[in-house]
């Protein structure tokens, strides 16, 4: 799938989970996540700053780092947005509602 122009990356991301997976793709904001109580799956994908200062996603499970897929390492710093798959009573924002 290629976005088209003037697009939104992530609206094709969710597009393309529902289509292929048959599941919600949610995003949110730590602070929000915490604020209303919305719970996460098991595993799930955190942003952040890499240590080498770009930015980068990894796989976190309650609140922990448990894999980075960059051959250094290093995790990131703060958590700045948290994306997951699941049934749409989760929560969080999801382009198809």
């Amino acid at each position: 799938m290629i976005a088209r122009r003037n697009e939104y990356w992530l609206d094709r991301v969710v597009e393309w989970v529902s289509l292929m997976f048959k599941e919600d793709f949610h995003y949110d904001s730590p602070a929000n996540i915490h604020d209303n109580h919305i719970p996460l799956p098991e595993f799930y994908i955190a942003r952040g700053q890499s240590p080498r200062g770009v930015d980068h996603a990894v796989i976190f499970s309650d609140g922990k780092l448990v894999h980075d897929p960059h051959p250094l390492g290093g995790g990131i710093g703060e958590v700045t947005m948290i994306y997951w798959i699941g049934q749409a009573a989760t929560g969080g924002r999801d382009k198809r509602h």
